[in-house]
């Protein structure tokens, strides 16, 4: 069962276009022709994965902590996990969906599921993350027209009927556009109990795919040669997938340009349709200087310089200002976790503008060191420049002056890579070519991230 809907910011053939047009005109009425006429489900869903008990103590479905990741802005997906009270939902009967439950006990929260709500919370944001939306679970007390789009996370989708009210055993289920809508409800169905028992990463990529249809979205689907619709959640690979297609299994859940369900020529720019005019809330303000001249400085922490950011667009690049008293240094570069959407890079520059070390390997995360002269630097992150390396990230890293720098090369990559993924990769500082300066490592790798 698929809504039939307009797709909006989509990039298409004439003739696709035209069929779009056609369908716009012919099948939807002019009350709602951005809107679907019948929700559109998410249904790939896990096989049936019984509660287990908890043996802890147990808490008010009041005790959810207030979450919010960008507080004070107007457009918010609010995610529900207390459960709600639903007897028309523009012709269905949703009933009284259950708190968010993994114990068997949906009238309490266990600290394994507040901790679950948590990273779920955390990875809806991370998705959310370069647009300028807060994902909260503080009731915002609205459902405004794009202001507020409410997630309802809890239950299998039969709510104590006989049968699933959406019509199947989905994942989830969203009416297309919704957010912006003048008729259509603005709440959005996820159901924890078709998804591995509440499987915080599983319901987070369900979940974000649901709010993605109520912002215009429509699936990413696979189309043989012969275009005809073969897949109808493009499965991506085990390195990424599109969040609008199956993503339950992949490492990352992107945003993605591809097929939409429609027509196989009619390419959904998944960011730039979320950003788009429809929804009004755009992009997230830009965090960090785009250039050497507008960067900002690294703050010191102790003994190290740490510093956050967020890469909002695929041309985005965020520059770090610093000093050195001269000698070794190392910075490293980690996505956001859990659920980092981001393929870092990360370079290093002279005042003069002089590439002095960077890194973009296989790894999502990213270190460079070299050996400074007394001066002022720029630490430039980035993403890999593929679609979908957007997101959160943290940098870090620790100068060490002269003379103690001689003795610690050998330990340069240990302060520059976490002590987790040291099992993962080995990594040798090889010299450059001497360099009146300062001295160059090049980073060589072995193993996977």
């Amino acid at each position: 069962m698929h809504g039939r809907c307009r797709p909006v910011a989509t990039r298409s053939s004439p003739r696709a276009l035209a069929a779009t047009a056609l369908i716009a005109a012919t099948v939807l009425p002019a009350v709602a022709r951005a809107d679907c006429l019948r929700p559109d489900p998410l249904e790939i869903t896990l096989p049936y994965v019984p509660p287990v008990p908890s043996t802890g103590p147990l808490h008010s479905l009041s005790a959810i902590p207030a979450y919010s990741s960008l507080p004070g802005v107007h457009a918010k997906v609010f995610l529900e996990f207390a459960g709600e009270q639903n007897y028309d939902w523009n012709g269905y009967s949703p009933g009284v969906t259950p708190a968010y439950d993994v114990d068997g006990d949906p009238t309490t929260f266990s600290d394994l599921e507040l901790s679950n709500i948590h990273e779920i919370w955390q990875r809806v944001s991370e998705k959310y993350s370069p647009f300028n939306v807060n994902v909260t679970t503080l009731d915002p007390g609205n459902l405004n027209r794009r202001e507020t789009q409410k997630v309802v996370i809890g239950g299998d989708g039969k709510n104590g009927q006989s049968t699933y009210w959406a019509g199947g055993r989905f994942g989830g289920v969203s009416f297309v556009s919704s957010f912006s809508s003048f008729s259509l409800p603005r709440i959005s169905y996820v159901f924890p109990g078709n998804l591995g028992n509440g499987n915080p990463k599983i319901v987070a990529e369900a979940s974000a795919h649901e709010a993605g249809h109520s912002f215009t979205l429509l699936h990413q689907s696979v189309y043989n040669d012969a275009h005809q619709k073969i897949i109808e959640y493009n499965p991506g690979t085990a390195d990424k997938a599109p969040i609008m297609g199956r993503s339950y299994e992949a490492r990352r859940g992107l945003w993605w340009f591809g097929s939409n369900s429609i027509f196989f020529d009619q390419y959904q720019d998944d960011a730039r349709a979320i950003g788009g005019i429809a929804n009004e809330f755009g992009l997230r303000p830009d965090d960090h200087g785009d250039d050497a001249a507008h960067a900002h400085a690294l703050p010191l922490v102790g003994l190290e310089v740490r510093g956050a950011g967020v890469i909002e667009t695929i041309q985005d690049a965020d520059y770090f200002s610093f000093s050195s008293d001269g000698g070794v240094a190392s910075f490293t570069v980690d996505p956001f976790s859990p659920g980092g959407m981001l393929d870092a890079s990360l370079a290093l520059y002279s005042a003069d503008g002089t590439l002095i070390a960077a890194s973009r390997t296989d790894s999502l995360s990213e270190s460079v060191s070299a050996m400074l002269a007394p001066g002022s630097y720029d630490l430039v992150v980035s993403g890999a420049g593929n679609y979908g390396d957007l997101g959160q990230y943290s940098v870090w890293g620790t100068t060490v002056p002269e003379p103690a720098a001689a003795m610690l090369v050998a330990t340069v990559l240990s302060l520059g890579v976490r002590p987790r993924d040291r099992h993962k990769r080995r990594q040798n500082l090889t010299p450059a070519p001497e360099n009146p300066r300062h001295r160059l490592y090049f980073m060589r790798r072995t193993g996977q991230h």
